[in-house]
């Protein structure tokens, strides 16, 4: 079902959708062109100071066929690459130093970067990437600790068909102990979420759950107390 409509240029009818009533206002293209402004040319002019050029769109054709001088390339040049360094917008105030996690070696990084850049090459985060998997620091220490006072214990299982591994699985008394990094497991709060998720599931399928902080364990007098949990 179609309806008659009067063009606002030609007061032509013409038919159209009832859906179409209020945007259809025109029956060809050529009534819409002759419905909009004339273009006007002196608006388009324009003057570019950074490098003495004047005349906008008409001014271009002087370019055609003719070789500009260094000096007018190296001001264009210039103004299309901006101030740079101390003078520039995006100057944020430098480089700094940081750590390497790897191998602790300083090295330098925009302050832009200061948040992501952890690794001072790209030898070191290959490193840490391949060793993710291996024994560290503090996983070391609690191994020694349970070595010393006899306690059973399997590495690097995973239960319940959770994909993460525990770090020390006690049979005997069915704990599980995971030895958590200040850096990593405080960083994301995906992470935090996930190990919230993981401890949740081994508690309601019956196993015990501690969680060794890495400031924890470094410390001696609370190792020890750590380790009295364990065996209690």
């Amino acid at each position: 079902m179609t309806i008659d409509k009067i063009c606002k240029i030609c007061q032509k009818t013409f038919k159209i959708y009832p859906y179409r009533n209020n945007t259809a206002l025109y029956c060809s293209r050529s009534c819409s062109s002759k419905s909009r402004p004339p273009w006007n040319k002196d608006k388009s002019m324009k003057d570019y100071p950074q490098c003495g050029f004047q005349g906008g769109h008409k001014g271009f054709k002087f370019f055609l066929g003719k070789k500009l001088s260094k000096e007018h390339i190296e001001k264009l040049r210039k103004a299309k690459l901006g101030k740079r360094g101390k003078e520039g917008n995006n100057w944020q105030g430098g480089k700094i130093e940081k750590l390497c996690l790897k191998c602790n070696k300083e090295f330098q990084v925009n302050k832009s970067r200061s948040e992501t850049s952890r690794f001072c090459s790209e030898i070191c985060f290959l490193k840490s990437y391949k060793n993710r998997y291996e024994n560290t620091l503090i996983e070391v220490i609690i191994e020694n600790e349970l070595n010393k006072r006899k306690i059973k214990y399997i590495k690097q299982v995973s239960l319940c068909k959770n994909r993460s591994k525990i770090d020390f699985y006690l049979p005997q008394t069915k704990t599980a102990i995971y030895c958590d990094g200040d850096y990593w497991h405080t960083r994301d709060k995906k992470i935090m979420d996930s190990d919230y998720r993981i401890s949740k599931s081994l508690i309601d399928n019956g196993y015990n759950v501690l969680r060794f902080w890495e400031f924890e364990i470094n410390n001696p007098i609370i190792r020890n107390k750590l380790i009295e949990m364990i065996i209690n």
